[in-house]
């Protein structure tokens, strides 16, 4: 496809520092090609091009559409900005006096470190995860001392009130990751920054890379963070050919440190700057557009843009209001299913985007209970969860006379005084017998092999299988109450400050408590003992995923759901600047769509009981365009 009037001009302008505001969809990843096509055209030294991307996908796919296309065999410089630091550091580390010999963690490690220093510093706060804590130390790390103790700055201080946190306890948390990254010689990704920051402010270091690149590209530049803009300059030389393709209105990782001012700064920041918008979009129907336009003009802007298609008009977005969280559910499902019948779509042509991740929980239900092949991205499937995985083995050994192995998941929620050793033994004494998992634990005394101590314990572990059994004709929903209540869990839970846990386990009784028809042992058979990943089995299968994790794709279906107020935005989008990202990343969501984009709103309910019910401010903002159907559903709605 020949490029657009834009493209072409972003392509073809003069080398000089260049920023390229790219709206979704407008072809970006094409103008960074032909860029830097257009380089190597010019006489520009593959080597000596330096493309920075956000991800290994898309490095990839510009190295593998770059190799098509170019005839030098040479290739330009590609990486990630961590990858690319990690180079400079391997090479110069030496001259800041520092171990060539590090090695770098990835999040997933990071994470771990976080979840054994909270759990070793019984730290327990609404919304303090270790993925939270690791956003929130990758901020504080640029704005403190680097590896001194954490000082009482004013970006602590918000934390430490955003979190109900003690700024004590943030301190704590802060200074043994760091001492613990120093112990065992390893960075993470802000150390490579703030180091190759600190070893480019070294003349020598500089000089080197200032003469080896010609030219220098950045993909998705809105995301670009102080420090890497800091060390873009540092690098560039005296020919200034620095080309950067971003979108403000898709700037969305404020949490890790992105900052949303970036392009504005770059026009700042040097004298003689070209600025082109490429505002063609060739993803979505005009409709999608305009609602999105709507949705994101309420962030005024200089930088702002107006996307147009010249695709066809397309359906009206489609807004639909539900009286409870289970009507919207079966609502979505029953229309992916309407499309699939009607338009001859396939599940992976649908996407189900939500805020945060514990949205997905009734949509992956239903969408179990349908045995459709899903996928859900970066995100601990429910089901894994300790509490849950806890409160299903114990449902298993109320209903099932067989379930030895959910003893060893019950053993220690709470603590019974019995070691997994003796639950292999009880398992080894009651195969050889033809006990049933409560007779076995009745007859324990016949098990010779185990202690008296362990005895007892199996015995009173009996007594309460026994009362729970007693029970195992109430609801679903009461079952799961007496259950933590009798066995001591519940008080466990309490006494570790682990509220999240026992919201939770409510949050799993009344996704049980839906089955409305099944008898309790049917609903309690479908509860998997053993978790596995969400791995589909074919490449046909329907997307849950948070908005974050589907920046840059696209899908020709596409339902945000729960867009109720305190849900989205945040009820922790305290300030303006929160509020802006949470507008563009609802912007992001909408953009995603190629051919119909639906909106849904339910009330969100917590312990049991509804917290909001107000739409969001984005619904009331686009629900009264002429291109929007809006409709409350006010009766039940019947999957």
């Amino acid at each position: 496809m020949p490029l657009n009037k834009g493209q072409r001009e972003a392509v073809e302008a003069p080398f000089k520092p260049t920023l390229v505001i790219a709206g979704a969809g407008t072809g970006k990843t094409t103008v960074l090609i032909e860029r830097i096509l257009r380089y190597i055209d010019e006489g520009i030294e593959p080597s000596r091009i330096l493309a920075i991307t956000f991800t290994n996908k898309s490095k990839d796919e510009i190295s593998h559409r770059i190799r098509k296309r170019s005839p030098v065999e040479s290739s330009p410089r590609i990486y990630t900005f961590h990858a690319f630091f990690y180079w400079v550091l391997r090479k110069d580390i030496g001259k800041l006096g520092r171990d060539k010999d590090f090695r770098v963690i990835d999040e997933n490690d990071q994470r771990a470190i976080f979840r054994m220093i909270l759990k070793e510093k019984s730290i327990d706060s609404e919304g303090i995860t270790p993925r939270t804590m690791a956003n929130i130390v990758s901020i504080l790390k640029h704005r403190n001392p680097y590896e001194q103790p954490l000082e009482r700055n004013e970006v602590a201080l918000h934390f430490s009130r955003k979190y109900e946190l003690s700024f004590e306890d943030l301190a704590d948390v802060y200074n043994a990751y760091e001492k613990n990254l120093r112990e065992i010689n390893v960075l993470d990704y802000d150390d490579l920054e703030i180091l190759a920051n600190n070893l480019l402010n070294i003349e020598e270091a500089r000089k080197y890379w200032n003469q080896y690149f010609k030219a220098i590209l950045i993909d998705e530049f809105q995301d670009t963070n102080d420090i890497q803009f800091e060390i873009v300059k540092k690098i560039l030389g005296e020919h200034q050919n620095l080309f950067c393709v971003g979108d403000p209105d898709q700037s969305i990782y404020g949490f890790r440190g992105a900052k949303a001012g970036i392009c504005r700064e770059f026009l700042d920041t040097f004298e003689d700057t070209q600025l082109v918008k490429l505002e063609e979009n060739y993803r979505s129907t005009q409709n999608i557009l305009n609602v999105s336009n709507v949705l994101i003009n309420k962030n005024s802007g200089e930088l702002s843009k107006v996307l147009f298609t010249s695709n066809e008009e397309g359906s009206k977005v489609v807004y639909r209001e539900f009286i409870n969280e289970w009507d919207e559910v079966n609502y979505v499902l029953d229309e992916v299913q309407y499309l699939i019948k009607r338009e001859g779509a396939s599940l992976r042509d649908f996407a189900i985007l939500y805020r945060n991740n514990f949205l997905a929980v009734p949509f992956e239900m239903k969408i179990k209970e349908k045995k459709w092949e899903y996928s859900i991205t970066n995100s601990v499937e429910f089901y894994s969860r300790e509490e849950i995985r806890a409160v299903a083995a114990y449902l298993h050994l109320v209903f099932n006379d067989d379930a030895t192995d959910a003893l060893y998941k019950i053993r220690a929620l709470p603590p019974k005084g019995i070691g997994e050793v003796a639950v292999r033994t009880f398992e080894t004494f009651k195969a050889a017998s033809s006990y049933t998992v409560l007779e076995a634990l009745f007859n324990i005394d016949e098990c010779p092999e185990l202690t008296t101590r362990a005895k007892t314990a199996f015995k009173e572990l009996g007594v309460l299988i026994g009362e729970l059994r007693s029970k195992k004709d109430l609801g679903i929903y009461d079952l799961i109450m007496f259950i933590i209540d009798k066995s001591g869990y519940k008080k466990y839970l309490m006494e570790k400050k682990e509220l999240g846990r026992i919201e939770n386990i409510i949050k799993f009784a009344e996704i049980l408590k839906s089955d409305k028809g099944a008898d309790n042992w049917e609903v309690v058979k479908e509860i998997p003992l053993k978790t596995k990943d969400v791995v589909p089995k074919t490449d046909d299968y329907i997307l849950l995923s948070t908005v974050h994790q589907v920046k840059g794709l696209e899908f020709k279906y596409v339902f945000v759901v729960k867009m109720v107020s305190d849900v989205f935005p945040s009820y922790r989008s305290i300030t303006a600047a929160d509020k802006s990202e949470e507008r563009r990343l609802a912007y992001v969501a909408f953009t995603r769509a190629k051919k119909r984009l639906y909106i849904t709103k339910s009330p969100y309910s917590s312990k049991g009981s509804i917290v909001s019910n107000r739409e969001s401010e984005f619904v009331t903002d686009i629900k009264g365009l002429p291109f929007v159907d809006a409709r409350v559903v006010t009766k039940k709605w019947f999957s």
